[in-house]
């Protein structure tokens, strides 16, 4: 059982925020008036210490090359964990099907949490635009090589971000025809789901929450749960609790590709047990998309079915 959070109950991750030290003026001068010897000394040693006057006495204040902990070993740095974090969001959450374009060290950490490397594209400094992959990982490096054309012009769709600041990583879907055609199909896009889905809320048997409702109604949800939520609900009666975009700081225009479906339903008659092995039977082996994972799992409402769809979400699918 995996105890699921809503996304606005979810905490943002905090990062550790690097300090500056600043050594006076006085620590310095006294550090050079050491001589020759001191500094060849100091040469050989793995760390750097410097003077720091405090209170009138002078204390050694010691800046270790290595971030060391005396009972877990090396730290790893903010700017590694959130690579780390980046890398299994996109393997969690990617399809492995579509190619994706990182920097060399990123690819390599996307390979090491076993994303398919045959739909890695390194990015370097040859390269053109990153127009053949479906999704970029837009890092540091990445934004040093293209600067803001990957935002205004060739992917302007945020699936998920990590960190901020200059080591800020954005996941980003990219636009093979350029950001203005990609913003006017994910428009029309939301015509069609907004459409579909209020013929969804007038299927028999189903309940939908108030919050499932207006995303409904808004024209939210990715057009492949809707695809299979609209041939489930021909099946059995099903219960919508909400819907939700699982990427950290994704855009609000990017279609939800998650749904929670409440385990039981009256109008079920049948125990929970047997009406989840329904909806798993019928959501993998029914007419329309299957999607790619479903956990069973608890909000603080209730037990729930979690049906999710890869990113990126296609768009066009739906007959206008």
């Amino acid at each position: 059982m995996v105890a699921l959070v809503p996304r606005a109950a979810r905490p943002a991750k905090s990062r550790p925020v690097k300090e500056k030290k600043q050594t006076p003026k006085k620590a310095l001068q006294a550090a050079k008036e050491k001589g020759a010897s001191r500094r060849m000394m100091m040469a050989g040693l793995v760390m750097l210490a410097l003077l720091v006057v405090t209170g009138g006495a002078a204390t050694i204040l010691v800046v270790m090359h290595k971030t060391t902990s005396p009972t877990t070993g090396t730290t790893p740095s903010a700017a590694v964990t959130q690579q780390q974090d980046a890398a299994q969001w996109v393997v969690a959450h990617v399809s492995h099907g579509v190619p994706v374009a990182c920097d060399k060290a990123m690819c390599a950490a996307l390979a090491t949490n076993e994303f398919p490397q045959n739909e890695l594209r390194t990015l370097g400094r040859a390269s053109s635009p990153p127009l053949t992959s479906a999704v970029v990982v837009e890092t540091a490096a990445v934004r040093e090589l293209f600067g803001t054309s990957l935002s205004s012009l060739y992917a302007p769709a945020v699936l998920a971000v990590f960190g901020s600041g200059e080591t800020q990583i954005n996941i980003r879907v990219v636009a093979p025809d350029g950001a203005a055609v990609y913003e006017r199909e994910l428009a029309q896009d939301r015509t069609s789901r907004r459409a579909a889905e209020v013929a969804l809320l007038g299927a028999n048997e189903i309940t939908v929450s108030p919050i499932a409702q207006v995303q409904l109604l808004d024209g939210d949800v990715d057009s492949r749960l809707l695809s299979a939520l609209t041939s489930l609900a021909a099946s059995l009666p099903i219960d919508i609790v909400d819907f939700e975009n699982i990427g950290p700081g994704a855009g609000s225009d990017m279609p939800l590709r998650d749904a929670d479906l409440a385990t039981t339903d009256s109008a079920a008659h049948t125990s929970s047990a047997k009406y989840v092995q329904a909806l798993e039977a019928q959501l993998s082996t029914g007419p329309g998309a299957h999607p790619a994972s479903m956990i069973l799992g608890e909000l603080p409402t209730g037990q729930v079915l979690r049906v999710e769809f890869p990113a990126p979400s296609p768009l066009l699918q739906l007959a206008p």
